[in-house]
């Protein structure tokens, strides 16, 4: 029985596949959360497990939990989560709904908190388009933690996964639990954001996955996606879980596109010289009489070295064509012999954040 901190909200209940969630009021802090308990005492050890595992992740695209229900014998009962009332995904793909930037902005979000859960050994072993929505301030957040498993020799008895997003290595006696099935399941959420279920690649329903053939590339159905994301979701479904990438890298390189053409990089000696670079004027040349010339390019996502005379140094390393500059460095023209006639700049890169 709910204590009386809590004040049912019977209208709608919804069942999931071990767990019913209902909405309920928190009176002391007047919101509204819900309370998820088990459909029956033989999930009991699933509803334990999300308990456990929801108290040791720390993630920003976590759902948070409130508080833990026990019963008169000081027996658990039910748990205490944040209630999502943001949207959810299931028709992102309809044409209305789909937004590229918003696309990338999802997946780097869902990159986000599968690299706070891997960090921290969580696998979370059931990472589907039904398993993650918008909190009220549209962060997306990743739920339902039944099936997670923070144990690095941990072997599947019954094999229990959502098909479609289960990976081939899934499909055996005995599999082992390990982030690489994440990183699958990542690559199919790829593409049930963008196309519907039933439209999906065939060879991802097969026993295992992609039996008879390898999937096409998600540039099939996102032609204007970077060709960097591409190849980067495609390895997500590689069969082979060693070619499939990390939840960290998924991340970067997510967050390095979403900023992509964002930076302004300046280059100053003193008030009266200074050079700015930015997507609207990627070029600056550097001429120092006598000295050196230094020409820097922006290709909007990094500042690199495309041409280079003379005796020109970045923090005290001679400058050589493709070097990148570091986010603050010093530019310094003239060799250590010029002594007091070296001529020194300094730059600085803002580095954007991702607007969610």
């Amino acid at each position: 029985m709910l204590p009386s901190r809590y004040t049912a909200i019977t209208s709608s209940v919804k069942a999931g596949g071990f767990g019913v969630v209902t909405p309920v009021k928190d009176e002391y802090l007047d919101r509204v959360v819900i309370y998820k308990v088990a459909k029956n005492n033989n999930d009991n050890d699933q509803l334990m497990n999300e308990i456990r595992l929801l108290s040791k992740a720390r993630s920003h695209h976590i759902v948070e939990i409130y508080d833990v229900i026990e019963n008169s014998k000081s027996e658990v009962e039910g748990l205490v989560i944040e209630y999502l009332t943001g949207k959810s995904y299931e028709n992102f793909h309809e044409p209305e709904e789909f937004e590229l930037e918003e696309y990338k902005k999802i997946l780097y979000q869902l990159a986000t908190a599968l690299s706070d859960l891997h960090a921290i050994s969580i696998i979370h072993r059931d990472l589907k388009l039904e398993n993650f929505k918008q909190s009220s301030t549209g962060i997306v957040k990743l739920f339902d933690f039944g099936l997670s498993v923070d144990d690095s020799d941990y072997r599947t008895t019954n094999n229990r996964a959502t098909l479609v997003y289960a990976a081939p290595e899934l499909f055996v006696t005995g599999a082992k639990i390990e982030s690489p099935l994440d990183i699958y399941a990542f690559g199919v959420c790829a593409w049930t954001l963008a196309v519907p279920y039933k439209s999906l690649p065939r060879v991802l329903f097969e026993h295992p996955p992609q039996k008879t053939n390898r999937v096409q590339s998600i540039q099939s159905i996102i032609p204007h996606l970077d060709p960097v994301l591409v190849k980067l979701i495609d390895s997500c479904l590689e069969s082979d879980p060693s070619k499939r990438p990390t939840a960290d890298h998924l991340k970067q390189t997510f967050y390095k596109y979403l900023i992509k053409n964002k930076h302004v990089g300046t280059i100053v000696q003193d008030a009266s010289n200074v050079y700015f670079l930015s997507h609207s004027k990627p070029l600056a040349t550097i001429k120092i009489n006598n000295l050196g010339t230094l020409e820097v390019q922006y290709d909007g996502l990094e500042f690199k070295v495309v041409s280079v005379s003379g005796n020109v140094y970045i923090n005290n390393i001679i400058a050589q064509v493709g070097q990148h500059l570091h986010d603050a460095c010093v530019l310094t023209f003239g060799a250590p012999t010029n002594g007091w006639n070296r001529v020194f700049f300094t730059f600085y890169c803002s580095r954007p954040e991702v607007i969610l």
